[in-house]
């Protein structure tokens, strides 16, 4: 079994992506129009550095096989860090990302 079968098998759990669109002229991101993904969500709390370079606390953590940027939207919460997930070979199978 890969580490994507695995990856699959793990998000049976469905979640709402809003993905960034772009910034208007207030400077505040536009979005897509939601979309439910696969994801496995856990309640993790850990310190992650947010796009500014600060030290915030993440408190949920989303695993899916399907990208994930930060400032994205996952359940109205704004994505504040992301991390990929690589198999062996080197390919992004998956996408972990801290709200």
């Amino acid at each position: 079994m890969t580490y994507n079968d695995r990856l699959r098998q793990y998000t049976n759990q469905t979640a709402s992506l809003e993905q960034k669109a772009g910034v208007n002229a207030f400077g505040v991101y536009d979005y897509e129009a939601p979309v439910d993904i696969p994801a496995r969500m856990e309640a993790d709390t850990k310190i992650v550095r947010d796009a500014q370079g600060k030290d915030v606390v993440s408190n949920t953590t989303v695993f899916s096989p399907i990208e994930i940027s930060v400032g994205d939207k996952i359940g109205g919460r704004e994505v504040i860090d992301v991390s990929t997930m690589v198999d062996r070979a080197g390919r992004i199978v998956g996408w972990e990302a801290y709200l």
